[in-house]
């Protein structure tokens, strides 16, 4: 392992255990560990350009306000670190676009990895793994549920909203992030070797929407229905998005 990759492994340990710390040891209603302040959001050195033309607008503004307003009136808001996607992949790295909803709502799951978790097992990391496992004879998947090592490798672990309240999915949907993530769809779209894997109805019509008045639309899209509470296993039923772009992402490397 590189010299870089040891100083972004411990980086992500620390993020953990000090957001594992400030959330889960925090008293019922309080949430001091979130702040809504960009500048505590740190990010690759190409995404930051973006992230800060969008919180000096209007809408970025609207956004901090929203959330401002909202966790001083009590709620507990996840993750610590809604742009922890774009720390952890760097635009120039990304391969693969994954697209879900928002981040879990459960207190010590959302980590800002789209469907990576700091602690437990998500129904839908738990659908994941069976997928993987059928993909490859022998292979079972670790015991944590943190998804860093596909990050690392280029995939963008993205929502189309970065940040959810406490027991109460898809409660920020319209708060106002669908503005930034959007425009991040479409800077990718633009990249011909990028790969979109779209998971959900929500994230179908997100991703469609977005890329309507882009120009040119992605090349490769793959999509499926969201791998949470398939009870009759149609997800990735089309075929699997990690035998398909393999050579992209040892999706394996979940270690």
């Amino acid at each position: 392992m590189s010299k870089t990759s040891h100083k972004q492994v411990a980086q992500g340990l620390l993020w953990s255990a000090e957001a594992l710390g400030g959330v889960l040891g925090a008293p019922a209603g309080q949430n001091p560990a979130f702040e809504a302040d960009p500048a505590r959001w740190s990010v690759a050195g190409d995404w930051q350009p973006h992230v800060d033309e969008f919180f000096a607008g209007a809408d970025g503004q609207t956004l901090l306000q929203a959330l401002r307003v909202r966790q001083a009136a009590g709620e507990v808001i996840f993750p610590v670190h809604p742009l922890r996607a774009l720390q952890a992949t760097p635009l120039a790295s990304v391969k693969v676009v994954l697209l879900g909803q928002d981040p879990y709502p459960t207190a010590g799951h959302a980590d800002g990895l789209a469907f990576s978790a700091m602690k437990g097992r998500p129904k839908s990391l738990a659908r994941i793994a069976q997928v993987l496992a059928a993909d490859r004879a022998g292979w079972r998947p670790p015991a944590h549920s943190r998804l860093d090592a596909w990050a690392e490798q280029g995939v963008l672990l993205l929502n189309t909203s970065l940040t959810v309240a406490q027991g109460q999915a898809a409660s920020h949907l319209d708060l106002g992030w669908r503005s930034l993530t959007s425009k991040l769809l479409q800077l990718l779209a633009s990249r011909s070797s990028v790969c979109f894997l779209l998971w959900g109805g929500q994230a179908h019509q997100f991703a469609d929407l977005a890329w309507a008045t882009a120009a040119p639309e992605p090349s490769r899209v793959l999509r499926t229905r969201h791998p949470s509470y398939d009870f009759h296993q149609k997800f990735m039923a089309e075929g699997s998005h990690f035998a398909a772009t393999a050579k992209l992402v040892d999706w394996w490397a979940w270690q």
